[in-house]
């Protein structure tokens, strides 16, 4: 992870203490690591935002990163557009 994501977000929360924020990460190994990062370093709290959330190597780690820190205590809150998870489809 590039020090300067971490940079950027070291100062803007000291320049807004106490509020929320949101960060577009858009490059893909960078994105990764710093999702990694932030959730293994997470003591209260997670909002995520996915449009795509697959069962592929990329879902799978952030879904076992994201239950770690839930099994540390941390408040998980996820918001996905589309589920893409292979199911026997039941109608009914």
């Amino acid at each position: 992870m590039q020090a300067g994501i971490l940079d950027i977000m070291t100062q803007a929360a000291k320049q807004h203490p106490g509020k929320s924020a949101v960060c577009v990460l858009e490059k893909r190994e960078e994105s990764l690591l710093t999702r990694a990062w932030l959730t293994e370093a997470a003591d209260k709290s997670i909002d995520v935002q996915y449009f795509i959330w697959s069962t592929d190597n990329i879902g799978t780690l952030a879904s076992e990163h994201l239950l770690s820190a839930a099994e540390r205590g941390a408040r998980i809150r996820v918001i996905v557009d589309d589920l893409l998870i292979d199911a026997e489809q039941i109608d009914v």
